[in-house]
């Protein structure tokens, strides 16, 4: 009891001290912010939950700063993801958070490498750190660390109780911006009363001169009793050619709300709902994201202003006014407006082929020959018509070809698949679930349960068992080992196989005279690197590497150097 009195005296003191609660962020760089990804955006299977801030060009302004008082929480390194990454609480109740940093400012850096000596690991993610920063304290340089494909600061802020993402534009952080969304196309789609789509009609859109976009031909009249609405769009901002995410939509059907987002707030458990948010078909075809106008019934977002489901009901006798409206975080505004009328010819639906149909409302399992998945309740974001497939390979004795298609339809959650091995031998612990995808395969693990081998996929697609007995490669890149004065060294790690699913990423070990040391590990690059400590004696010494996969599989590499 005392304990927690005298705790919560001293956060109470340490919040007194590192400033009012209701001070305002400042912008955690010193240049005039422009974006190259913002709040909500569309991206692959999630929406991006920062702001994507643009290095300035030059190394000596990349500097990143601290938006407000607060402290250090949790600092995050890791190959992928973030790559390095902070997190300071603040005493408002809001998380910020910098990542991709190439590098710390000195003093967490520090303390940093400490943790990782520690632990023995490159990747670190301590959570209950407590490291006082001030408002404006440098903390670290703009990278391209982790999964970064060009240097940038992405910042967030979260709730700190919730960790949901928070708009920075909300709290000031933002940049200038008069420029209005783009509205590009518009999509009808006609759906039955379970929203399987029967068909579908894609209008480009043109831009009048008052401002407003509209399709040609102004009145629709399309051959279907209910329909769903896309639209095709993106947003500019002053200073910068990237198209980034649309802040606000709504939707009228003759000036009634039916359909309206706002991009305030995210959750990080509902990530994989962008794929029933955009029209996911059309992204797997043509990489276009259509935002739907209109709700499936199994999305949990909180983004939307209305509980309405978006379906519109045509008339054949009617004429109904549509009006869209796309809005940025400054009230810079694009309109799109039509009239929507049922033509007398009703569209035939496609035909679908499949063996199983799953509601998403109910756990189901399935079982074909010798697959199996199971489907919980509210795995899916509507009923899906699905065909499991068996296909004989005679090139593979362990099992056939697992074919697992929903017509391009997305999971919600990821799916237990087993499949029971045509033929079991000593090397079960080598036995893994893969997928073929683009030219290439990915091992989806897998553990044997009741003689089973079990794991959980996130898509369609193609699978089946195989046996993973190669050991991952090590390469090295810069070793001498004869060369003096040499301040570091470099290898190339890789393994034959991607992970997904139960499968866990390759790890890897340095060790030099018997002793544990750091090697960074830049994940794009294949590449870990070791920069001798100066207390590193100059002489003869033995270097020892090992690399080990999912299945265990390990590759040793020793040798002498000299240093």
């Amino acid at each position: 009891m005392y304990k927690r009195i005298l705790i919560g005296l001293l956060l109470l003191v340490s919040f007194s001290y590192l400033g009012n609660s209701q001070d305002k962020f400042r912008n955690p760089v010193k240049y005039p912010i422009k974006l190259t990804g913002s709040f909500g955006e569309l991206r692959k299977n999630h929406f991006h939950t920062g702001i994507d801030i643009k290095s300035s060009g030059n190394y000596k302004l990349n500097k990143v700063y601290s938006v407000k008082n607060g402290y250090i929480s949790r600092i995050k390194i890791s190959s992928g993801g973030y790559g390095n990454a902070l997190y300071i609480n603040h005493p408002d109740g809001t998380t910020s958070v910098y990542a991709h940093l190439e590098k710390f400012s000195k003093k967490i850096s520090e303390i940093a490498k400490r943790i990782q000596i520690e632990n023995e690991s490159f990747e670190i993610n301590p959570d209950t750190l407590y490291i006082p920063v001030s408002k404006g304290e440098y903390i670290g340089q703009i990278g391209n660390t982790g999964r970064s494909f060009g240097p940038h600061l992405h910042f967030e802020l979260r709730n700190t109780l919730t960790e949901h993402p928070l708009n920075p534009f909300i709290y000031g952080i933002k940049p200038k911006d008069t420029k209005p969304p783009e509205l590009l196309k518009l999509k009808i789609v006609a759906l039955d009363t379970s929203y399987n789509v029967l068909n579908s009609a894609i209008y480009p859109l043109k831009k009048t001169k008052y401002g407003n976009y509209i399709p040609q031909p102004f009145t629709i009249n399309y051959g279907a009793w209910r329909v769903g609405i896309e639209v095709l769009g993106f947003d500019r901002m002053n200073g910068t050619h990237n198209k980034n995410g649309i802040y606000k939509l709504s939707a009228y059907i003759d000036d009634k709300l039916i359909y309206g987002f706002v991009m305030d707030s995210l959750d990080f458990d509902k990530m994989k709902d962008i794929n029933a948010f955009i029209d996911f078909k059309e992204y797997s075809e043509s990489g276009k994201k259509y935002i739907r106008l209109y709700k499936l019934p199994g999305m949990d977002l909180d983004i939307f202003s209305e509980n309405n489901s978006g379906i519109v009901n045509l008339f054949a006798n009617k004429k109904q006014k549509v009006e869209i409206v796309a809005e940025d975080y400054n009230g810079n505004k694009s309109k799109v407006i039509f009239n929507l009328k049922r033509d007398n010819n009703i569209y035939p639906g496609e035909a679908k082929l499949y063996n199983f149909y799953i509601d998403f409302n109910e756990e189901k399992r399935i079982v074909n020959g010798n697959v199996s998945l199971l489907f919980e309740k509210e795995d899916l974001f509507k009923n899906m018509y699905l065909l499991l497939t068996n296909n004989i390979d005679t090139t593979n004795v362990y099992s056939d070809n697992i074919g697992v298609f929903t017509n391009y339809e997305p999971f919600k959650n990821n799916i237990d698949i087993q499949v029971i091995p045509m033929s079991l031998d000593t090397f079960l612990e080598k036995m893994c679930i893969v997928k073929t995808e683009k030219n290439k395969i990915i091992n989806y693990g897998g553990k044997f349960e009741d003689g089973q081998l079990h794991t959980l996929i996130d898509s369609w697609g193609t699978y089946f068992i195989t046996l993973d007995t190669i050991k991952p490669v090590i390469k090295p890149l810069k070793f001498f080992t004869k060369k003096r004065n040499t301040k570091s060294i470099s290898f190339k790690i890789w393994d034959n196989f991607e992970t997904a699913g139960l499968a866990k990423e390759m790890v890897y070990k340095g060790y030099i005279d018997g002793k544990w040391v750091l090697f960074e590990y830049d994940k794009k690059k294949k590449k870990i690197t070791h920069k001798f400590e100066k207390t590193l004696n100059q002489g003869k010494h033995r270097l020892k590497l090992i690399v080990e996969d999912d299945r265990g599989n390990k590759n040793i590499f020793e040798s002498n150097f000299i240093k």
